[in-house]
């Protein structure tokens, strides 16, 4: 069985850190994303997931063992743009406001990266883009700092390989797309099977060593389209929602 590389994101826990016990006592190398914002005492996501700070210890050990990684996701999960209508959970590249440019974008991934540092004692190695949202600035940026690996979804080229230095990740929750396989903690038990596959056939990421080079990454393109298309799809849906909560809140008053 070829080797799957499992990178799992942090934000929800829906209980108290077994699974990642579970990692621990089964040596199993995997990569862990985490959102440095949800992890600073009174920051945007303190009261959405005030119980992410205890899990510190749990993840250092994680990401400390030879073949696992550290993920970072961006700095705060959330545009800089005001968004009535679409969806915010990006950072990198905004589809419906101004697009940062590469300093901008570095400026906010080294403040992501030293809260990181000095809660896990260790730069991350992958980058993972809120919401899987970049472009070639990010790419940069990312290049840069030297980051190892890049996360993208896997829409086009399911493979990892090599862009400007950088090893992309092209992750799937799919269990018969790519070798990638990425996965929130909160919906493990959702996708236990490709979880399971994963654990038994872990491979380690310092021996990810892809063959093909790309100039270019299609599988950016493909989820600008894919983002555009929910985003809009959602829109009727938002927009009754708020039209609804106006006029409740006009009964109110």
């Amino acid at each position: 069985m070829a080797p799957q590389f499992l990178d799992i994101h942090l934000e929800g826990m829906d209980d108290n850190g077994e699974k990642l016990r579970r990692i621990i006592d089964e040596g199993v190398p995997v990569a862990v994303s985490v959102c440095p914002e949800t992890f600073r005492r009174g920051g945007y996501y303190s009261r959405k997931y005030p119980y992410l700070p205890k899990f510190v210890d749990l993840i250092t050990e994680i990401v400390s063992r030879e073949g696992s990684i550290l993920g970072q996701q961006g700095n705060k999960h959330k545009c800089a743009h005001r968004h009535v209508w679409a969806d915010k959970w990006h950072e990198n590249h905004c589809l419906w406001g101004k697009s940062l440019d590469k300093d901008d974008q570095r400026d906010f991934m080294e403040i992501g990266r030293d809260t990181l540092v000095e809660l896990f004692g260790k730069k991350p190695e992958l980058y993972a883009p809120p919401n899987h949202q970049f472009d070639a600035n990010s790419i940069l940026a990312a290049q840069e700092m030297g980051y190892v690996f890049f996360a993208e979804r896997a829409l086009g080229i399911a493979e990892p390989y090599i862009l400007d230095g950088l090893i992309m990740l092209p992750e799937s929750k799919l269990v018969n797309l790519g070798n990638v396989k990425y996965m929130h903690y909160d919906e493990i038990n959702d996708n236990s099977a490709t979880f399971e596959n994963c654990l038994a056939s872990a491979g380690r990421f310092d021996e990810l060593n892809p063959s093909i080079t790309f100039r270019h990454s299609q599988n950016m393109h493909l989820t600008w389209v894919m983002k555009r298309a929910k985003d809009i799809k959602n829109f009727p849906k938002k927009l009754l929602a708020r039209a609804a909560s106006g006029l409740n809140d006009a009964l109110m008053h």
